[in-house]
């Protein structure tokens, strides 16, 4: 073919690995068989989300309207589609003529699939539509002046520069937190507090130090949430549900990230504790304790958060990004309002789309096939909201375990927050 190189051919619709031309262009079997059904049963597809989602092979199926109107825009032609089908028609046939009252037999069936497709979409659509387990299908590249990250690197700065005047010091570490998780919510200075963070391997991480640390990172949790506009919109019920379900979550993907960046092979704590993974020179030195109640928790830590955010080497725009698509996922426990549900997906699908953008701008240079890379890219990084669901459970299950073993002598609120139950406390919409 004219203008192609020894290289994959790579189809114009999705991405995917092409088989040839078809229909006037070079594309893949399944957007060949996907634009042969379309116009053939002259299927019509509506787009929930402004009708310029983005089209990949990893979620090419979740909107067939935004797919077929890829499929015209490169330049696939329905009239071979109708040709083809004239030939195999006659084939079958003979050749003679249609026969008549064979043709409204042929349009009534159709009209019949045509209803029936069009039901089935508006399905596929719907239950695609909150589901944290798929790609996205709205993503559309209308704000090239995205100022998403920078926004939220900068109110990430400004949270993790604030810290009380007095003390500027570590406080002492026997000031525990055996509160509730929605008395900490409303007044997290009691918790801890605030001074400044620093997470490197400043000292064997032992259960003062473990506490201390968790009780730090909680006030620059709550901190952090608070900057979010979409956040101080919800009721304070769905405040609760989403700050409590999500603290662990953010606990992993903090600790890991910053670990990362200190190069070392372990779990680094806010406050300069360190608990070393075998593969790190202080092995030896780890605190049996603190290694009897962690177990494999820091082997799946390294191994499935630290290792790949450094093998991407994952920037600061990209944790920030990711921790609000991650804070914003729609909960699946009960208790969420309707109203509150609506607002995190709302706030997720931006945040989402502001990491595609910014993936496109500063990780496509170069790439032969932008789209493809970027998918890549973006793909792999979702695919960590799935870990720290793991990671969170295993931890559930490690301080559950605790309280029947009494390895550490935990917070009320630690254990609160594990616990996964909802407080009588929490106040119920009317």
């Amino acid at each position: 073919m004219d203008g192609l190189t020894d290289q994959k051919l790579i189809c114009r619709v999705c991405g995917d690995i092409a088989a040839g031309n078809h229909y006037s262009q070079v594309v893949c079997n399944g957007c060949k068989g996907f634009f042969r059904r379309s116009v053939w049963n002259r299927r019509q597809y509506s787009c929930r989300f402004g009708g310029d989602c983005i089209v990949v092979k990893e979620c090419r199926n979740v909107c067939r309207s935004c797919r077929l109107k890829k499929c015209f825009d490169v330049g696939m032609n329905p009239d071979a589609v109708q040709h083809e089908r004239d030939r195999n028609f006659r084939s079958q046939s003979g050749g003679m003529d249609e026969p008549e009252g064979a043709g409204q037999m042929v349009r009534a069936k159709k009209l019949c699939r045509t209803i029936e497709s069009q039901t089935e979409s508006t399905h596929a659509i719907d239950s695609s539509v909150g589901s944290d387990n798929e790609l996205p299908s709205l993503l559309p590249l209308d704000e090239p002046d995205d100022r998403t990250p920078f926004n939220l690197v900068m109110n990430e700065k400004r949270v993790w520069e604030r810290d009380d005047d007095d003390p500027i010091t570590i406080p002492n570490t026997s000031n525990r937190a055996d509160i509730t998780f929605q008395i900490a919510f409303l007044n997290p200075s009691s918790v801890s507090k605030r001074y400044p963070m620093n997470f490197k391997p400043a000292h064997i991480l032992t259960p003062e130090l473990l506490m201390n640390g968790w009780r730090r990172h909680f006030v620059y949790y709550i901190d952090w949430i608070s900057t979010f506009e979409e956040f101080q919109q919800l009721s304070l019920h769905d405040k609760l549900i989403l700050a409590k379900n999500r603290l662990v979550d953010h606990g992993w993907i903090s600790h890991s990230f910053h670990t990362m960046l200190s190069g070392r092979a372990g779990i680094c704590f806010a406050n300069g504790g360190f608990h070393p993974h075998r593969t790190d020179p202080l092995w030896e030195e780890r605190n049996l304790q603190i290694d009897a109640f962690y177990e494999s928790q820091t082997k799946a830590t390294v191994d499935h958060l630290i290792e790949p955010f450094a093998s991407m080497k994952t920037d600061y725009a990209e944790f920030t990004l990711l921790k609000a698509i991650n804070f914003f996922r729609e909960v699946s426990e009960p208790g969420i309002t309707p109203e509150g549900s609506l607002m995190l997906r709302q706030a997720r699908n931006k945040y989402l789309k502001s990491l595609y953008r910014y993936l496109r701008e500063h990780h496509s240079a170069g790439e032969i096939d932008t789209d493809n890379a970027v998918m890549e890219r973006f793909t792999k990084l979702l695919s960590i909201s799935s870990i720290l669901t793991a990671l969170k459970s295993m931890m559930d299950d490690r301080v559950v375990m605790n309280s029947c073993f009494s390895i550490m002598n935990f917070d009320r609120l630690i254990v609160d927050v594990h616990s996964g139950d909802m407080p009588e406390s929490f106040p119920r919409p009317m």
